[in-house]
């Protein structure tokens, strides 16, 4: 059973500024949830700070009745009897070994390693841009040197291909970009877990999840591919 802490006017509540810190609410609705040991450990709680809570406050179970067994009652006594009894769930114990497994199987790459990925990608995207341009160029000389003639269009058929897959690589390479800086930050401001993977989900996507067109023509090549 879960229990909540209350005087009758006010609850318990987590901080919302300091997480595991704890604050009374007139707010029912974010009254903190803790089993009956975690409730009777603050009820008992010799932390000046939560000295407040020593007076007036208890705690109330689900069902809205106080616990059979007192919480200013010393040791262990009752803890998991009647309606304070949990299941143990041993499932737990292997997603705590998965979990584990998974944080052992990073390669953990520190600053210098990181700093060294830069400059790769850095390197690969200045060579896609450099072959991007060459394409471009090629072209508008193709053009210039046969008198305005368009390309055949087997011909600009295998550039496209091409010309596609330095943009595919490119965009992979930003997004790569993206991600080395993000972790090189977490390092930087000591992210936690749950911080590094919220940042790095943002650029799962990659560079054009988001693409605003700033002109027709990207609706208008969007209708010849898809058409």
């Amino acid at each position: 059973m879960q229990y909540t802490i209350t005087n009758g006017k006010c609850w318990v509540i987590e901080n919302p500024m300091r997480p595991g810190e704890y604050m009374a609410s007139t707010m029912s609705s974010r009254a903190k949830h803790f089993t009956f040991k975690q409730a009777k450990s603050l009820l008992n709680s010799r932390n000046k700070k939560m000295s407040w809570i020593r007076h007036g406050y208890s705690m109330v179970g689900e069902d809205g009745k106080a616990p059979s067994v007192s919480p200013k009652a010393k040791g262990n006594g009752g803890a998991f009897l009647a309606e304070n009894d949990v299941f143990v769930d041993l499932t737990l114990l292997d997603q705590i070994e998965d979990e584990t497994e998974k944080y052992l199987s990073l390669a953990g790459w520190d600053e210098s390693e990181l700093s060294n990925m830069s400059e790769s990608l850095n390197t690969y995207l200045s060579k896609l841009d450099s072959e991007e341009s060459d394409i471009k160029h090629a072209l508008v000389i193709y053009a210039h040197n046969h008198n305005g003639k368009m390309p055949q269009a087997h011909k600009i058929a295998k550039v496209g291909y091409m010309f596609l897959h330095i943009l595919i690589d490119r965009a992979h390479v930003k997004a790569c970009m993206r991600k080395v800086t993000i972790m090189k930050n977490a390092l930087t401001y000591s992210y936690s877990i749950g911080k590094l993977q919220h940042e790095l989900s943002k650029n799962e996507d990659g560079e054009y999840s988001e693409y605003k067109p700033r002109t027709a023509k990207f609706e208008e090549t969007m209708k010849i591919l898809e058409g």
